[in-house]
């Protein structure tokens, strides 16, 4: 089992949805398997060690700096999961210029993985009009108002 990511996925659903003869709901059990399973490079077990501080679960103190932490190691190990909320603890934890294209681009990873929030929004983003296509309705004519309008109305949604 240690060492293998498909089987540790396994090890936390039956834990938090039953089954292997394991009894639902026991948290604690369940973060014990995991942090195990993160020191071994697991990247589902980071996603669930990122869970805990994001949700509080096995008796952790909810940290969002701690999640981001965690879910980052995930996703560089291609944890769709950990790569959808690593893009959304980000903004959270972090500033700078480079956040909203790190950010980016760990949601188009996990939308691209099948990930259907993630996949929302990037569907969301990818409606929004670039500066190409913002030249191009000016050019053609547009109203300058109603095109900065329409694309402050997508930046916002995102």
């Amino acid at each position: 089992v240690l060492g293998d990511d498909d089987a540790m996925e396994r090890i936390v659903s039956a834990y938090v949805q039953g089954g292997m003869a394991v009894k639902p709901g026991d948290l604690d059990t369940l973060l014990a398997y995991c942090r195990m399973g993160a020191a071994f490079g697991l990247p589902s077990a980071a996603n669930c060690v990122g869970a805990s501080y994001t949700d509080g679960f096995g008796g952790v103190v909810r940290d969002n700096g701690q999640s981001a932490a965690w879910h980052l190691l995930g996703a560089r190990g291609g944890n769709i999961n950990s790569q959808h909320d690593v893009a959304m603890l980000l903004p959270q934890v972090q500033s700078g210029e480079s956040v909203p294209g790190v950010t980016q681009y760990w949601m188009k990873e996990s939308a691209r993985k099948g990930h259907a929030f993630a996949s929302k929004k990037v569907d969301a983003s990818e409606d929004t009009p670039t500066t190409v296509a913002i030249l191009c309705r000016l050019t053609d004519g547009g109203d300058v108002w109603s095109t900065l309008k329409t694309v402050l109305t997508h930046w916002l949604r995102w």
